[in-house]
C-alpha cells in the first residue's frame, strides 16, 4: 500500500514538474527592425568584405560560416540599377557582438546580405560600370540619391540572460534557415557550426 501511494506521488511529481518545463518560454533572441541609409552600412569606414574574417576590425563584419559573393557581372549592375528604381532589396540581418579586450567595442556580424553589401561597396569603389559610368562618374545628386538609398535592418540580439552557448546556436539555426533555400554544402555547415557547443568535442 505504501509503495503504490509512493509510487503515485513520484509520478504526480514528474508530471508537474514537465507541465512546468512545458510552461516555461523558450529561451529567445531579440530583434529590433531599423531603416539605414546605403552608405552607412557598405562605407569603407564601417565595412570591409575582403578582411580576415578571423580578425575583423570593422562595425560590420563578415563571419567565418558565411559564403563569398560570386555574382556575375550582369546580377551586379541589376542590383545597383534596383537602387536607383527605389526597389526593396530585401533585409540585411546582423547579429549584434562584442570585441573582447579593454573596449568591448560592438559590432554587427552579417547573416544575411553580405554578397549584396560587398556588390555595392564594390560599385562606390569603381569596380565596375552602371549605365556605361563608374560611380565616380555620376552627377552629385546621383550619387546623394544612391547614398541615402533606404535599406531596412534587422539586428538579432541575445535575449535575457542568454548565454553565449545559447546565442551562438541560435545565430547558427537562424543562417541554416535563411539559406534553407539555398543548399548548404558539408563544408558550409561545419563552417556554421564550429563555434557552438556542438561543435566542441
Amino acid at each position: 500500500m505504501y509503495i503504490i501511494v509512493l509510487s503515485l506521488s513520484r509520478y504526480s511529481n514528474n508530471m508537474q514538474q514537465q507541465q512546468q518545463q512545458q510552461q516555461q518560454p523558450a529561451s529567445r533572441t531579440h530583434r529590433d527592425q531599423t531603416n539605414r541609409r546605403l552608405i552607412s552600412i557598405i562605407g569603407a569606414d564601417v565595412f570591409d568584405p575582403n578582411a580576415d574574417r578571423s580578425l575583423g576590425t570593422k562595425k560590420y563584419r563578415i563571419p567565418e560560416h558565411q559564403r563569398f559573393p560570386s555574382w556575375p557581372l550582369h546580377y551586379k549592375v541589376a542590383l545597383v540599377d534596383t537602387i536607383f528604381k527605389d526597389y526593396p532589396i530585401g533585409a540585411i540581418i546582423l547579429s549584434t557582438h562584442q570585441d573582447t579586450g579593454d573596449h568591448r567595442q560592438t559590432y554587427y556580424d552579417v547573416e544575411d546580405g553580405q554578397t549584396r553589401m560587398t556588390v555595392l561597396q564594390e560599385f562606390i569603389l569603381d569596380k565596375y560600370k552602371w549605365s556605361g559610368r563608374l560611380y565616380s562618374e555620376l552627377s552629385h545628386d546621383e550619387r546623394a540619391e544612391f547614398n541615402s538609398y533606404s535599406v531596412r535592418v534587422d539586428v538579432v540580439e541575445p535575449g535575457i540572460g542568454m548565454s553565449d552557448v545559447e546565442y551562438r546556436a541560435h545565430i547558427a539555426d537562424m543562417y541554416e534557415r535563411l539559406n534553407s533555400s539555398k543548399p548548404l554544402t558539408d563544408n558550409d555547415k561545419f563552417h556554421n557550426r564550429q563555434s557552438t557547443q556542438v561543435m566542441q568535442f
